[in-house]
C-alpha cells in the first residue's frame, strides 16, 4: 500500500476493471498481464494459429480499453472477458471463411477457375509433426460454433457450467447438451481417423 492507496497487483479484476473505467492504464496493464495467457490459449484453440492468436489478443485488450466506459460489474471479469474474446474468435472465423470461400467463374469457353487459398493463408496449420493431429484440429474446427466455444471453454479453460452459460447467454442444460452432441461427433470422427491409419 502506497500512500493509503493499495497496489494494483492486490486488487480484485472487477476493483481493476472499475479503475480501467476511468482511465487507468496501470490497472489495463495489470490486466494484461493477468490475462493475456488466457486469451492466447482460447484464440489459439479456436484458429489452431498462433500469430492469428497473437492478432485476436490484441484486438480483444484494444476493445476493452476503447469500450472501458461501458463496463458494468454485474459479472466476473473473466466471464465479461470470455465473452469478448469468444465473440471476437466468432466474428474472426466468419470473416475468414467469406475470405476464402472458393469462388468459380465459368467463362465462355466453359473453362472453370478456382480461388482458392494459398498454403500459407490455410488457419490449420500443422503445428506438430504429424498428420493425426492435424486431423484432430480439423475436427475440432469443424464443430458448430457453439459447440466448438462450449468445449474450448470446459476442457481447455475448466470452466463450469454454470460460467460457460453466462459466457454464451444461455442455460447449463443448453450448455451440457452442446458439449455431449461435441463430444459424440468427435469420437465419430476421431474413430474414423484411427481407422484410417
Amino acid at each position: 500500500m502506497k500512500n493509503g492507496k493499495r497496489d494494483v497487483g492486490s486488487l480484485s479484476d472487477e476493483e481493476l476493471m472499475l479503475r480501467v473505467k476511468g482511465g487507468c492504464s496501470a490497472s489495463f496493464e495489470e490486466l494484461v498481464r493477468r490475462h493475456r495467457r488466457c486469451v492466447l490459449n482460447i484464440a489459439y484453440k479456436f484458429t489452431a494459429d498462433e500469430n492469428s492468436a497473437e492478432d485476436i489478443a490484441q484486438e480483444v485488450f484494444c476493445r476493452i480499453w476503447e469500450h472501458r466506459k461501458t463496463y458494468t460489474p454485474t459479472a466476473k471479469f473473466s466471464t465479461f472477458l470470455y465473452r469478448v474474446t469468444t465473440n471476437f474468435c466468432i466474428s474472426e472465423y466468419r470473416s475468414y471463411k467469406r475470405r476464402q470461400e472458393v469462388h468459380i467463374e465459368m467463362r465462355d469457353d466453359e473453362t472453370t477457375y478456382f480461388d482458392l487459398p494459398s498454403k500459407e493463408e490455410i488457419p490449420y496449420v500443422e503445428m506438430e509433426k504429424t498428420e493425426l493431429a492435424a486431423k484432430v484440429k480439423s475436427a475440432i474446427a469443424s464443430l458448430p460454433e457453439s459447440q466448438r466455444i462450449a468445449l474450448i471453454l470446459c476442457k481447455y479453460e475448466n470452466l463450469p457450467y454454470s460460467q460457460i452459460a453466462e459466457v454464451m447467454g444461455t442455460t447449463v442444460e443448453a450448455v451440457k447438451s452442446l458439449l455431449v452432441r461435441a463430444k459424440a461427433t468427435l469420437r465419430e470422427r476421431f474413430s474414423r481417423i484411427l481407422k484410417e491409419k
